[in-house]
């Protein structure tokens, strides 16, 4: 799941949801419509169920993305600053999600904000393209000094970007 990404216009949030798994033959209609239906539901989102990509807003369609994707249901799931639209509520909703239907299964988040790494087992810190720390949230806030600035200037109501 990307920052930015592409829905089909004339398909449904349903019909975009249910696509892939359809096609590749990973789940059957009614499969694919139970599914989508609770994930749906669960990304606050089932209301705009029969609605197209151009009634929604950047977050519902970046939810819709991201509710694609888990559909699937496949061992890794790369997000790539996929929660960039949404707002602090909304991301926690996702995260929450996430959590549940990611178990047991290899999540690769990357974001700008810190807060929506708070709960990841491992967090790895590049700088000019080079890896330069790498730990637990708590480990890092410890022992990182370029990761306690990015907190500070995060804490401060600075920049998401901050370094």
């Amino acid at each position: 799941v990307f920052q930015h990404f592409n829905l089909f216009p004339h398909l449904t949030v349903m019909g975009n949801i249910t696509l892939a798994p359809i096609m590749l033959g990973l789940q059957s209609k009614a499969e694919a419509d139970e599914n989508a239906k609770r994930l749906l539901n669960r990304i606050g989102l089932i209301d705009k169920a029969d609605e197209y990509p151009n009634m929604l807003s950047g977050g519902q369609k970046q939810r819709i993305a991201l509710a694609r994707a888990l559909l699937c249901d496949r061992p890794i799931l790369i997000i790539d600053d996929g929660l960039s639209a949404v707002d602090v509520d909304t991301e926690e909703q996702i995260l929450a999600a996430l959590a549940d239907y990611c178990r047991g299964r290899i999540v690769i988040l990357v974001s700008n904000r810190l807060k929506t790494l708070a709960e990841a087992k491992e967090i790895v810190v590049f700088d000019e393209g080079k890896v330069v720390t790498r730990g637990d949230q708590r480990t890092m806030l410890a022992k990182s000094h370029l990761y306690q600035a990015m907190a500070a200037k995060q804490l401060s109501g600075g920049s998401e970007h901050a370094i």
